[in-house]
């Protein structure tokens, strides 16, 4: 996978991390973005806040995903293969993303008009299959997950959308 698409699951991975918290849609039962959170977090993470707080709102989101999904031979936004898994926390410690980061999460408006700057595809809630692990690089897997993601926020709705390792 190009590092340009890494950052791209990156920003996904927060933005979906933070419209899930409770303050947002209240997917997961998590605060790690609210504003309250950083006088907990900025004294034990002075520079890498924003990280803790990504690995924070995200692994509330893996066990969420994971119950509706189930593990094994699958991966989605939370839960994927080890490189992958490195390369945004690499991507999350680069000081002109974080930056970046700040912004998309500043409001719920802002996060969501990220995942629809990749279409908003209609859906039904629940676990979606988006396809195998031999397509994990394809951008338009990613672009499928963030559009599923959009339209279930923007409907008050809970969706999964995951790949298979069919191998």
């Amino acid at each position: 996978m190009k590092a340009s698409e890494l950052t791209t699951v990156a920003k996904m991975r927060v933005a979906v991390s933070y419209l899930g918290e409770k303050e947002q849609q209240a997917w997961w039962g998590s605060s790690f973005y609210s504003r309250g959170s950083s006088a907990f977090l900025s004294p034990l993470f002075p520079r890498s806040e924003l990280l803790a707080q990504c690995r924070g709102a995200s692994s509330a989101a893996l066990r969420v995903h994971d119950e509706r999904i189930g593990v094994g031979k699958v991966f989605h936004l939370f839960r994927l293969p080890e490189e992958m898994e490195r390369g945004i926390h690499e991507n999350l410690c680069q000081a002109s993303l974080v930056a970046e980061v700040r912004q998309l999460i500043e409001d719920a408006k802002t996060a969501v008009a990220f995942l629809s700057s990749f279409g908003v595809a209609s859906t039904k809630p629940g676990p979606i299959r988006e396809g195998s692990l031999a397509e994990l690089s394809k951008p338009s897997l990613w672009s499928s997950m963030a559009s599923h993601y959009a339209f279930a926020i923007q409907n008050q709705m809970q969706v999964f959308p995951y790949i298979v390792d069919d191998q």
